[in-house]
C-alpha cells in the first residue's frame, strides 16, 4: 500500500506540472486572478515552536515519496484542526532509506521514462 500511495501521489504532482492550469487560456498569458484579502501564513514546524502562534494557518508537512509512514498522517491533521489550520503536504523526491540513494540525474531520468 505504501507503494501504489506514494507512485499515485507522484503521479498527481507530474500531471500537475505537466498539465499547468493555464492550459485552457488561449494565450497562457492570462493574468492570476486572487482575492483581496491578505495571504495566508503557514510553517513547517517539526518541533512545534509555532505551536501556539495564531497568526499561522497552515501546517505544512514534507513527506519523501518511498519509505513514507502514512499512518502518522491522521495524527498531523488532528494537530492542525485542534490550531485551525490546513495542512499542505508536500512529496519529495527523496528517501529515509540509506540504501535506495540515487544521483539527481538518475531521478530525472527515471521520472520521465515514467519509471516512478
Amino acid at each position: 500500500m505504501k507503494l501504489s500511495t506514494a507512485t499515485a501521489l507522484v503521479s498527481a504532482l507530474i500531471l500537475s506540472v505537466a498539465l499547468p492550469a493555464s492550459a485552457g487560456s488561449q494565450t497562457g498569458t492570462d493574468p492570476i486572478k486572487t482575492s483581496s484579502a491578505a495571504s495566508a501564513f503557514g510553517s513547517y514546524d517539526p518541533y512545534g515552536d509555532f505551536s501556539n502562534d495564531k497568526s499561522a494557518s497552515i501546517e505544512e508537512l514534507f513527506l519523501p515519496w518511498e519509505d513514507v509512514d502514512l499512518s502518522t498522517l491522521p495524527l498531523a491533521d488532528a494537530y492542525a484542526q485542534q490550531r485551525g489550520r490546513s495542512l499542505l503536504i508536500t512529496i519529495e523526491p527523496w528517501t529515509w532509506s540509506k540504501d535506495w540513494r540515487i544521483t539527481p540525474p538518475e531521478l530525472k531520468n527515471g521520472i520521465l521514462s515514467g519509471k516512478y
